[in-house]
């Protein structure tokens, strides 16, 4: 029976033996691809993290290009704008010498604010605003406008002397 005993154990003992060997043999099997793909995914990892470096520091270049074009714009923008007033406010003063414009000199009266000329015909005043390129009518320039043409106009005469200030 002892020897028995001693073969089974033996036997045992030999069936671990190529159990553990089998089973590091699958181990190692299945480690080694996922090694693999582990180390591909790392190196692909380690290639996206730089490309998103370079792609940030492209980006704060182009913010910075944006940023700067911005300003050259706006430099621009406000000299165009500063130009167009003053080429408004030269053809305001000359537009009562030009052939075209309909009223003698003579009855031109300059005011440039609100409205640029009052002319004073023998049968009508006409109230004259003058314009450049495309400019628009101010929102006081339209609301006088309109109080006229609703004939909300009216004449005043207004009296200092001695006696104090009087309106008619």
């Amino acid at each position: 029976m002892e020897l028995f005993l001693i073969s089974a154990v033996v036997l045992l003992i030999a069936v671990y033996a190529i159990v553990s060997a089998r089973s590091r043999k699958t181990t190692t099997a299945v480690e080694n691809p996922l090694k693999g793909e582990l180390d591909a995914l790392k190196s692909e990892l380690g290639q996206l993290r730089f490309q998103l470096s370079q792609s940030q520091n492209l980006s704060q270049s182009l913010s910075s290009q944006l940023s700067a074009q911005e300003q050259a714009y706006d430099k621009l923008l406000g000299q165009k704008k500063s130009s167009e007033v003053r080429t408004g406010q030269v053809v305001e003063q000359i537009v009562g010498f030009l052939d075209e414009f309909p009223y003698p000199e003579d009855e031109i009266k300059a005011m440039y604010q609100p409205l640029d000329l009052i002319v004073f015909r023998p049968d009508e005043i006409v109230f004259v605003e003058v314009k450049s390129g495309e400019a628009q009518l101010s929102e006081k320039q339209r609301k006088i406008r309109d109080l006229i043409e609703e004939k909300k106009v009216r004449f005043e005469v207004h009296r200092i002397n001695g006696k104090g200030y009087k309106v008619k």
